[in-house]
C-alpha cells in the first residue's frame, strides 16, 4: 500500500484511458460553440461593419426624389391668369436627382473611421481575452472532473478498508471475543465513510455539470494535463513582463483610448467649414399653379459653416475630452487589477508547490502509521479508535494532497491566463475575429500608472 501512494500522481487512473479527450481539445471545442465567445464574435463582425460604413464619407451620395398628386395654387400667376382668387388645381409631377460629393468636413470622416476602426481592435482583443478566460474556465472545470473522480475513488477506497474492519469486529462480536463498543463504534465509522463517498459522488455530479456548462457536452474519459504545456516563467517580474506585452485586456484599453482620442478630434471637426461638390437635375411638371413642365439642373461647390449652435459644439468637445480621460483611467484600472490577480496566482502557485512535498510526505508517513496499526491491531497492541483514526487521518492527507496538485496545475492555467498567452501555450486556436488589423502594444508601464 506504501509503494501504491508513492507512485500516486493527481489523476494517473484517467490519464492512460484510451480515446481520452485533452484539455486543449475541451478548449478548442469551447471556442467553437461557448455563447460568450460566438457573442463576441458577433460584435467584431458588427463594429467591421460599422467601419465599413465610416468608410462611406468617403463615398459620393446619390440622392434621388420623386412624387406625383394633385396640388392647389393661388398665387399672383394663378390670380392673372384667371382673375379672381380661386384655387388652381393641378396634376403635380416632380423628379429630381442629385449627386454629393465631400471634399472636405474638418477631418470628421478620416477622424470617424480610425475610431470605429480603433473600436474594432478593441472588440477584437475584448474578444481575444473572452476566448482566454473560456479557457481559463474549461481548464477549472476539467480539472475539477479529474480531481472529483479521484475523490471517489479515494472515497470508496475508504469504505472498503471500513467494511474490512466493520467486518473483523462483528467477526470477533459473534464470537464473543469483542466488546459491543466497538461494533458500535465500527459501524459509526463505516456510516460516515459512506456518507464520504455519497458527498464525493455528488461533488462529481456539480463537477461534470460544470463541465457540460462550459465545452458543451458531457465529459467522458479526460486525459491528464502534460506538464511540459504549462512551461512557467522564471520569476513574477517574468511574468508581468508577458503580460504587459501579451493581455489582450490591456490591448483592448488602449485601442479604446485610441478611439476616444479620435472621438474627439472628430468633434473638433464642428469648428471647421465643410465643402460639397454638388450635381443636380430635376423635372417637374404643373408646379406653383402654372401648368406645364419645368425642368433645370445646377453643378455646385457649397460651402456650410456653423457660426453659433447654442453652446452645444463646445460642450460637446469638452464632454469627449473628458470620455478620452475616463479611457485611460479604465486602462489605469484594468492594469491594476491585472497585476493584482497575477500576484495572487503566482504566490497561490508558490504556496501550492512548496506544500505538495510536505503533503505527499503526510500521505506516506499516515500510509506507514496505518499498516503498522493494522498489525498491532491484530496483536491487541492498538485499539479499535486508533486503527480507525489512522484510516480517516491517511483518507484525509490523500484528499489534501490531491487537492494541492489539483491546484497547483490550475494555478498554471490561471497565470498564463493573466499574461494573455493560455491559448497559445495548449495550441488552441481563438476566433478569426479576434485579429485585429493593427496590433496595438500597450504603452503602460509598471510599477507606474501613467
Amino acid at each position: 500500500m506504501r509503494a501504491h501512494f508513492l507512485t500516486v500522481i493527481p489523476f494517473a487512473l484517467t490519464a492512460t484511458l484510451a480515446h481520452a479527450e485533452s484539455l486543449p481539445q475541451a478548449m478548442q471545442k469551447a471556442m467553437d460553440v461557448h455563447p460568450e465567445v460566438q457573442a463576441g464574435v458577433n460584435a467584431r463582425i458588427a463594429q467591421d461593419y460599422a467601419v465599413r460604413a465610416a468608410k462611406g464619407g468617403y463615398l459620393p451620395r446619390v440622392d434621388v426624389t420623386a412624387g406625383y398628386g394633385r396640388a392647389g395654387s393661388d398665387t399672383p400667376s394663378t390670380r392673372a391668369i384667371n382673375g379672381n382668387h380661386d384655387w388652381q388645381t393641378l396634376n403635380r409631377g416632380e423628379s429630381a436627382v442629385r449627386l454629393q460629393q465631400m471634399l472636405f468636413d474638418g477631418f470628421q470622416t478620416s477622424n470617424e473611421v480610425a475610431r470605429q476602426q480603433a473600436t474594432a481592435n478593441s472588440r477584437g482583443y475584448s474578444l481575444l481575452n473572452t476566448s482566454e478566460r473560456t479557457g481559463l474556465m474549461v481548464a477549472q472545470v476539467y480539472l475539477d472532473v479529474l480531481t472529483q473522480r479521484e475523490m471517489v475513488r479515494l472515497a470508496e477506497q475508504n469504505l472498503k478498508s471500513h467494511e474490512r474492519i466493520y467486518d473483523q469486529i462483528k467477526l470477533r462480536t459473534t464470537r464473543g471475543v469483542g466488546r459491543m463498543a466497538d461494533m458500535d463504534q465500527a459501524d459509526a465509522r463505516l456510516a460516515q465513510a459512506q456518507n464520504n463517498l455519497m458527498t464525493e459522488k455528488t461533488n462529481l455530479a456539480d463537477a461534470e455539470t460544470n463541465y457540460l456548462s462550459a465545452v458543451g457536452q458531457v465529459p467522458d474519459q479526460l486525459e491528464a494535463p502534460q506538464a511540459y504545456m504549462t512551461m512557467m516563467p522564471a520569476t513574477l517580474q517574468e511574468a508581468r513582463q508577458q503580460m504587459l506585452e501579451n493581455s489582450p485586456v490591456l490591448r483592448s484599453a488602449e485601442a479604446d483610448i485610441a478611439a476616444a482620442e479620435k472621438q474627439y478630434s472628430s468633434a473638433q471637426s464642428s469648428y471647421y467649414p465643410r465643402f460639397d461638390a454638388e450635381l443636380g437635375r430635376n423635372a417637374d411638371n404643373n408646379v406653383g399653379g402654372d401648368e406645364g413642365h419645368n425642368n433645370g439642373w445646377e453643378a455646385m461647390v457649397r460651402m456650410r459653416m456653423n457660426l453659433y449652435s447654442g453652446g452645444s459644439t463646445k460642450a460637446d468637445l469638452q464632454s469627449k475630452s473628458y470620455l478620452a480621460s475616463q479611457a485611460l483611467d479604465i486602462r489605469n484600472n484594468a492594469l491594476r487589477q491585472l497585476n493584482e490577480e497575477l500576484g495572487l496566482a503566482w504566490n497561490a502557485y508558490n504556496n501550492a508547490n512548496a506544500q505538495i512535498p510536505i503533503a505527499q510526505q503526510y500521505v506516506d508517513r499516515t500510509t506507514s502509521v496505518r499498516t503498522s496499526y493494522q498489525q498491532q491491531f491484530g496483536l491487541g497492541e492498538r485499539t479499535l479508535l486508533d486503527l480507525l483514526d489512522s484510516e480517516n487521518e491517511l483518507f484525509t492527507a490523500s484528499q489534501r494532497l490531491v487537492q494541492l496538485q489539483n491546484l497547483k496545475v490550475y494555478t498554471q492555467y490561471r497565470i498564463k491566463a493573466d499574461m494573455g498567452v493560455l491559448l497559445k501555450s495548449q495550441g488552441v486556436m481563438a476566433p478569426m475575429a479576434s485579429v485585429v488589423q493593427n496590433d496595438t502594444k500597450p504603452t503602460v508601464q509598471l510599477p507606474g500608472m501613467n
